[in-house]
């Protein structure tokens, strides 16, 4: 049975690789769940320029149902009865999770909270990723957020507290094993937010 559903999942990502494929766009993962009595199918895709859009969406909702219907001959059906199809954009909160994720976002800021002190860091502080792999990553323009002010302030504060540091921040690269880290997730760019605080 278990055998079955994995095989039936991995055939629903080669189908949603392709949808997306065609359409220009990064499947980043598919996930089989439940909402109630109803079987849900929630699909991530990404594209890094232009930004995802509702459109996008759409199209690619419209053509993994496709190639999930033409797929469904009775019972050797990928997903047994009625479900629900969800497509969404990697959203700025996204945890990244492996190699490949850590590679697309390259560039993009990133929050990252630790298990641990990292020298200077603390264990809550932004910066530029640039890549990793299994075993790490490497960022760059790291800012550290106070413990205060993760604690006891809005996200909105901590943007503006890495809009005003990043002009001040570290341009050395600093290399974190991935078992001193607890979570490291997409964050709004301080980059675009230090210049619009600029103007």
């Amino acid at each position: 049975m278990v055998q079955q559903t994995q095989e039936r999942l991995s055939r629903i990502n080669e189908l949603a690789e392709k949808a997306a494929s065609e359409l220009g766009l990064i499947l980043l993962n598919v996930h089989m769940g439940q909402q109630g009595k109803n079987k849900s199918l929630a699909v991530s895709i990404y594209r890094k320029d232009p930004a995802i859009s509702f459109s996008d969406c759409e199209q690619m909702s419209r053509s993994l149902e496709h190639l999930l219907e033409i797929e469904e001959t009775g019972e050797s059906a990928i997903i047994n009865g009625s479900y629900l199809l969800e497509v969404v954009s990697a959203g700025i909160d996204r945890q990244l999770t492996n190699a490949f994720e850590f590679n697309l976002f390259a560039g993009s800021t990133v929050r990252v909270t630790a298990k641990e002190k990292i020298a200077s860091l603390g264990t809550d502080f932004i910066g530029v990723l640039l890549g990793g792999d299994e075993h790490s990553v490497t960022l760059c323009q790291i800012v550290p957020l106070s413990n205060k002010l993760s604690k006891g302030r809005t996200k909105a504060a901590a943007k503006k507290q890495a809009a005003n540091n990043i002009s001040q921040s570290s341009d050395d690269k600093i290399t974190v094993n991935l078992q001193q880290i607890y979570r490291i997730y997409l964050w709004p760019d301080t980059k675009e937010a230090s210049k619009n605080a600029a103007e």
